[in-house]
């Protein structure tokens, strides 16, 4: 790699470990839930172990203590959550078989195909954090600063794939930017609304 090609990876890689910050800390200091999806924490537990088997086979050492560590902490605010009341059986079965999904992906094809799965993968593991925030009146709970983090994290290693033909982390930066772009425009769109967790139905 070149020193660009490291320092969009080291900068993605300190993102990808500081990124859940915010969020856990609002989780913390407010006990709000409201708008943030356990299941994003259950699949992303889960999908970042697939990333940790697909960096390390491709030789990108330097982003795999990220992947360590984000599933540990995405874990983490698994048990959180369901600590502060949020249903969490549904989530946990959707974490296992997605596990299996990949487990499969990976022992039945080859790494290119887990590495696009895994390029797919943000969408999925994003999709109920979106569908959540879109379905709440007031996404109080989620923290704007963990999507604008992510949001950079994206796209630097969006810019490392163009950089260097790799596909699956293109499909990463393209499906995290559009992802990461919606929380933060849900978040704007609803920032002036009470913080009465509403649901809509």
């Amino acid at each position: 790699m070149t020193w660009f090609d490291d320092a969009a990876v080291i900068s993605a890689t300190v993102l990808a470990i500081t990124s859940l910050i915010p969020q856990a800390r609002r989780l913390l200091r407010t006990g709000d839930t409201a708008g943030v999806s356990i299941t994003w924490t259950a699949i992303g537990t889960v999908t970042n172990v697939g990333w940790f088997v697909y960096v390390t086979t491709e030789g990108l050492w330097s982003s795999a203590p990220a992947t360590v560590l984000s599933s540990a902490f995405y874990g983490w605010l698994f048990v959180l959550l369901a600590r502060l009341g949020t249903p969490w059986t549904t989530a946990a079965r959707l974490g296992v078989a997605w596990a299996v999904i990949l487990a499969a992906t990976t022992a039945l094809t080859s790494l290119a195909v887990l590495g696009t799965v895994l390029g797919l993968a943000y969408a999925v593991q994003v999709a109920p954090s979106v569908w959540t925030a879109y379905r709440t009146w007031a996404p109080s709970g989620v923290a704007p600063e963990t999507w604008l983090m992510m949001l950079v994290q994206v796209a630097l290693w969006g810019v490392y794939g163009i950089a260097n033909g790799d596909v699956p982390i293109m499909i990463y930066g393209v499906t995290g930017l559009t992802a990461s772009g919606l929380m933060l425009a849900r978040w704007y769109v609803t920032r002036d609304r009470v913080t009465t967790p509403a649901v809509l139905r």
